[in-house]
């Protein structure tokens, strides 16, 4: 019943409540079996595609379930956290990517229309309010937006993903601890720690990115871009957790650690600061050094 209401939220009104429907059958899989889990799933899917549409169904069912199946598999298997929760990035990945390539393959959509589509819109609900030339700037400047949006979009979707499969591993790991039922699970934020060997994939994907520009390929652009964008996500990420451990380590004030997360998320200079720390903390991992307080 939890997962059905969860889902018609997340379809009829907030999509980012499905940010918590897999936890259910995650937790289910260990506590009942994937059998039975599986089944429940496919009834609640069922019940979402009567209401909200068969796509709401159906994609809620075959992009999620893989992923549960995996997570299954490795918890059964004593697989390490960060085994699992890759192998659950791989899959939801690849079965998110399947299914709507499969949704534009049978109702593809044209991109450029969509972008003049949009901007008419736009542009529309300004007239009047704006001279003819500042318009002119403001939809120039919007369709330069969209299209750097649409060459960001594998970036975008590596994150979101990541952070999708994360929670969910999280959530569901504390979930059944407090029930008495241990399984390999993410650490606590603070104590979240890129491995070393990140920097030297970075450094990898950076020497291919040169090779590329060097044969002359033009959509090297484009991958660099999406590089820095995660790659960047993953060491401020990283940044973020060594704030939290010394955070607590030396009982900072909540307002305090509240303003300066805000301030790592909405301004660029400190969000890049945090974002160097992170990569720098990569390599030297400043949680092992012992502070002592005056």
């Amino acid at each position: 019943m939890y997962a059905v209401i969860i889902g018609l939220l997340g379809n009829l009104f907030a999509v980012f409540v499905l940010l918590l429907y897999p936890v259910i059958f995650m937790e289910s899989s260990i506590k009942n079996g994937i059998v039975p889990t599986m089944g429940a799933m496919a009834v609640s899917s069922g019940i979402i595609a009567l209401v909200a549409g068969p796509l709401a169904g159906l994609s809620l069912f075959f992009v999620i379930a893989p992923m549960i199946l995996t997570f299954h598999y490795c918890v059964v298997n004593m697989k390490s956290y960060g085994k699992t929760f890759l192998y659950m990035f791989l899959v939801l990945l690849v079965s998110f990517v399947s299914y709507n390539y499969g949704l534009l393959r049978t109702n593809p959509v044209d991109i450029e229309s969509l972008i003049d589509t949009l901007l008419a819109i736009q542009v529309d609900n300004l007239n009047g309010a704006l001279s003819g030339m500042e318009l002119e700037e403001y939809e120039r400047t919007l369709r330069s937006l969209y299209e750097y949006s649409l060459r960001l979009a594998p970036s975008i979707l590596l994150v979101g993903i990541s952070i999708f499969t994360y929670v969910n591993y999280l959530l569901t790991g504390r979930r059944l601890l407090k029930q008495g039922i241990f399984i390999n699970q993410p650490p606590a934020f603070k104590n979240l720690q890129i491995p070393r060997f990140m920097i030297l994939v970075f450094g990898i994907a950076i020497l291919i990115i040169l090779i590329l520009r060097y044969l002359g390929l033009e959509y090297y652009s484009n991958i660099y871009l999406n590089t820095l964008v995660v790659f960047g996500f993953i060491f401020f990420v990283n940044g973020l957790a060594l704030f939290s451990n010394f955070f607590l380590r030396f009982r900072i004030p909540s307002i305090i650690r509240t303003f300066i997360y805000i301030s790592a998320l909405f301004f660029p200079s400190f969000g890049f600061t945090t974002l160097v720390l992170g990569l720098i903390d990569t390599l030297i991992n400043f949680r092992r050094i012992r502070l002592k307080r005056e």
